[in-house]
């Protein structure tokens, strides 16, 4: 079998049991993004698998093998490799030897990764708070090829506390020299404190992933500067409401200063001001996205939402969900109270709660509203937005189609995709 046919079978291999995304089969064979890219395609044409949609985020594809399929190369590679073993292990003998002689010519430097930003959240809220596992990054090697390196630094973080500042939350051994391509971060909880009460809020994947921008590569004063820039809203899945967070970020790598040479435990978990370097790389890429005009209304039993966006940048932005998000207020008169003791006068209170419903956007721009779908719908594609372009998002939908949306009500527009902004 050929080298190519071998990295088949080894992806199909990894497959089988599980679907998996195009990053977890390179991290799990140490492949880069291009080489796996290329390989799935050709099995996708050969149709031994099949992309699948993650139920939560649209633009996370799994891959698995079709029914039936998948074993007649498995089997072949399984055969053809007992005859090659001994050519295998002086290969890869080889290869680790030619790694560690490489590896020799650089020095790893303990690269800070930070976050900044504090994130689109419910009026009242004092506190987002993101617990993670570990925190990755992708690198591109000063000598070729890729791979992630970890780092098993676990923590949280309050999102509301790093306005025009930023926080430390893991170092990585990163090669000098190298080029950041991808923050991943693994969450294990996070919740929302809004007038006092606190709320879980899901994350869709477990995951926070940040595409870096740029070619700066690493060197003694690097540091990694994550902008996340997340929208956390209430959404219904299965007639329960629950608090969701969408994401939204990007990262440049950015001189740390100093500073970077001198963390140690005790300054793990350093605060600081952001310069005016770090937050010139970071407006460099973050896009320049508007809302020129957005409106909420109500008639003849039936909720209009409208959105007017505008991309000022020079690139086009991904753009796949619009949220109608706010609180629902109720007047409610209660019995046997005494006149005059409600808010309103007489006996009538005020019932306010938390809610929101997210529009999934078509490849034409078209907005559609889908029950029991918590993050997006199936056929939901999303719309690129050209640099200096604009696009006007509407809908009209019933009201009673909307859970916990009713006449009266607090709302607000959100746009959410490769960079969340709101009315």
């Amino acid at each position: 079998m050929s080298k190519t046919g071998v990295t088949k079978a080894r992806i199909l291999e990894k497959i089988k049991s599980k679907n998996m995304t195009m990053s977890e089969i390179g991290e799990e064979l140490g492949l880069s993004p291009s080489t796996v890219c290329q390989h799935l395609k050709e099995l996708r044409n050969m149709g031994e698998i099949e992309e699948v949609e993650n139920p939560h985020i649209k633009k996370w594809k799994y891959y698995r093998i079709k029914d039936g399929t998948g074993r007649q190369i498995i089997a072949s590679d399984t055969m053809r490799l007992g005859n090659k073993h001994l050519y295998y292990g002086v290969a890869i003998a080889a290869l680790i030897a030619g790694i560690i002689l490489a590896n020799t010519q650089y020095v790893a430097i303990l690269t800070p990764i930070s976050i900044t930003d504090p994130p689109i959240v419910p009026s009242g809220t004092t506190s987002l708070t993101v617990g993670y596992s570990s925190v990755s990054a992708y690198i591109g090697m000063p000598g070729g090829g890729e791979r992630w390196i970890s780092s098993q630094s676990s923590g949280s973080i309050n999102l509301m506390s790093v306005l025009n500042s930023s926080q430390v939350i893991a170092r990585v051994n990163i090669p000098s020299n190298s080029s950041v391509k991808e923050v991943r971060l693994n969450t294990t909880h996070a919740y929302i404190v809004i007038n006092g009460t606190t709320y879980n809020v899901t994350v869709p994947g477990n995951k926070i992933l940040a595409q870096v921008s740029g070619n700066t590569l690493v060197n003694s004063s690097s540091g990694v500067l994550v902008d996340f820039m997340p929208t956390v809203t209430t959404a219904y899945y299965n007639g329960t409401s629950k608090f969701v967070m969408l994401p939204s970020s990007i990262a440049a790598v950015t001189r740390f200063g100093e500073r970077s040479r001198l963390i140690s435990e005790d300054m793990f978990w350093s605060r600081k001001g952001l310069d005016g370097a770090e937050m010139e790389a970071i407006g460099r890429y973050r896009p320049d996205l508007r809302l020129a005009n957005s409106s909420i209304s109500f008639k003849n039993g039936s909720v209009s939402i409208y959105a007017d966006v505008i991309n000022y940048g020079n690139r086009s932005v991904y753009i796949d969900r619009v949220a109608l998000v706010g609180v629902a207020v109720q007047r409610i008169r209660a019995e046997g109270c005494i006149s005059g003791s409600g808010r309103f006068g007489g006996c009538v209170f005020e019932s306010r709660s938390y809610t929101g419903v997210l529009f999934t956007v078509g490849q034409n721009g078209t907005l559609a509203y889908e029950s029991n779908t918590l993050f997006h719908a199936n056929n939901a594609s999303g719309y690129d937005l050209e640099a200096g372009k604009s696009k006007a998002f509407s809908a009209v939908v019933p009201i009673g189609t909307l859970p916990g949306i009713i006449t009266g009500g607090e709302y607000k527009v959100a746009v959410l995709g490769e960079y969340n902004i709101s009315g």
